[in-house]
């Protein structure tokens, strides 16, 4: 493991430094120690975990769904506040994620995403009242 990806190319384009420390985070909450998880997602040796927690090595997609599954988090929750693009970075996984799909697939993909959009805005729009009513002065 002397390279930064698991392959010859960068895997995703996320912020490493941040998932590393999101990792390290959420299995020390767990209370389980660098080899428990490196035992429990099929690593060698708990310095391979080391490795992904300091942003030294950069795990498969693969790897971050079998760390997720032994942290018992999603990957989203792993992944989050993670990306290091914005829309350039997601527009073409988008675009994978819909290239096997039919034409009433992606309609419906479409009014799934523009509702859970709406919805995300919704709650910020609250969030964003709720802090004002709690520092009307500031």
């Amino acid at each position: 493991m002397d390279g930064k990806s698991s392959g010859d190319k960068e895997i995703l384009p996320l912020d490493w430094v941040k998932l590393g420390n999101r990792i390290q985070k959420i299995r020390m909450e767990r209370k389980m120690t660098q080899n428990e998880l490196a035992v429990a997602v099929d690593y060698e040796t708990p310095i391979s975990v080391s490795y992904v927690e300091h942003a030294k090595f950069h795990p498969s997609i693969e790897k971050l769904v079998t760390i997720a599954n032994a942290l018992s988090v999603s990957v989203g929750e792993l992944l989050e506040d993670c990306p290091q693009e914005g829309r350039p970075a997601f527009a073409g996984e988008f675009m994978n994620a819909v290239k096997d799909c039919d034409d009433y697939e992606i309609r419906m993909l479409s009014y799934l995403l523009k509702d859970l959009k709406n919805r995300l805005r919704e709650k910020e729009s609250l969030e964003n009242k709720t802090l004002e009513n709690k520092n009307p002065g500031e």
